[in-house]
């Protein structure tokens, strides 16, 4: 979980020696583009660190409960959405800001009847559209994060949704379930294949570039 070399001197000192032996860490996530990431705590609080500052900020709602993921928007320094016991909280934090502590008001709640726990979260390359996931719910939700909607994609078989992952041109979606069965999902059409060839269920998978392949 540490900054690579050549970022280790800019990071706080707090972070560069987080204890194992005594890891409340729960889950964690580096920005994709910019030198900063987020903690979520067994505590359900999630902290920010970014180099070259002292300011860490301390993310925490009400309805921030069992985080099982985070996911930084794309092409954006100051969004971040956190998948959570009973939807995605997203948080929208200013990065020059000098507050540790910022206040709900900062954060939307998406939630959706019958789609929780949400253990999976993934955002488009473009940072354009969200996806959700939840391993009690067969329907994977599209969200609209500037109006908090979602368009439920359901396909019956495999059981709920267990892990979500975006193509790196955001025309593909692999979506996993607890079964070994997973679907690729085209984002034009919205149709998917299904693919029922593994022995185990699949945990984590990324594409190459032009989606040809899958691993």
């Amino acid at each position: 979980l540490s900054p690579p070399l050549s970022l280790r001197p800019s990071f706080p000192p707090s972070l560069l020696s987080h204890n194992r032996k005594n890891c409340s860490l729960r889950v964690f996530s580096w920005h994709p583009h910019t030198n900063k990431c987020a903690l979520a705590l067994i505590d359900d609080s999630i902290r920010v660190y970014r180099a070259g500052s002292d300011t860490v900020p301390t993310l925490k709602h009400r309805l921030q409960k069992n985080v099982a993921a985070l996911a930084w928007k794309p092409l954006c320094a100051s969004v971040l959405a956190a998948a959570c016991q009973s939807g995605v909280v997203v948080w929208t934090v200013d990065p020059n800001s000098l507050s540790t502590r910022p206040s709900s008001g900062c954060a939307q709640i998406l939630s959706h009847p019958g789609h929780s726990p949400v253990t999976t979260i993934s955002w488009n390359s473009r940072g354009a559209t969200l996806v959700s996931g939840c391993p009690t719910d067969t329907s994977m939700l599209v969200w609209d994060v500037a109006t908090e909607t979602a368009v439920p994609l359901q396909r019956v078989g495999g059981g709920g949704v267990s892990f979500l992952s975006w193509s790196p041109d955001s025309g593909r979606i692999l979506a996993a379930t607890p079964s070994p069965l997973f679907r690729v999902w085209e984002s034009h059409t919205w149709t998917c294949e299904r693919w029922p060839t593994l022995r185990d269920r699949c945990q984590v998978g990324v594409s190459t570039l032009g989606c040809s392949v899958w691993v």
